[in-house]
């Protein structure tokens, strides 16, 4: 029998160290002379994990927990195939968003209401997306549409 154990590594400390090495790069320092640029060591402690590269060492703590499971986050009633949204719009929000956060790992948060009104089951999957005073709605046809419930703040 194995003991299975479930760690968060941040994902500060999955970036921090590319980060690093494009700056070393970008410095025109050989970061690949001595191996490869990053290598992850055990940790000296069960809740700490390390990596080192030329001359530097990044440190980061673990958290111990867990994603919650499906079960919790999605309603028992859920139709996996049933509700479907338009990805790309987003997609290029959650994009746009992350041009002005102030650092990586902050989040972006969303607040509004969607409202989507299928008038058959044999409808695109995608849509192109034009904005409209505050309001995302699709090209040709109005009937789906995401209002904001308040102003975003980034």
């Amino acid at each position: 029998m194995k003991a299975q154990s479930k760690l968060l590594i941040p994902a500060k400390a999955m970036h921090e160290p590319r980060r690093l090495v494009d700056e070393l790069r970008a410095e025109k320092k050989d970061a690949t002379s001595a191996g490869p640029p990053w290598a992850w060591a055990p940790p000296a402690r069960r809740a700490r994990c390390s990596s080192s590269a030329t001359g530097m060492t990044l440190s980061s703590k673990l958290v111990d927990a867990a994603f919650p499971s499906y079960e919790q986050v999605i309603p028992l009633g859920h139709r996996p195939h049933g509700d479907r949204l338009a990805h790309r719009p987003v997609l290029d929000a959650l994009r746009a968003g992350l041009l002005v956060a102030s650092d990586r790992t902050s989040g972006v948060k969303l607040a509004g209401q969607l409202v989507a009104h299928a008038h058959h089951q044999r409808e695109p999957r995608d849509r192109r997306w034009q904005r409209r005073d505050r309001r995302l709605a699709p090209g040709p046809r109005r009937h789906h549409r995401l209002q904001p419930q308040s102003s975003p703040t980034p």
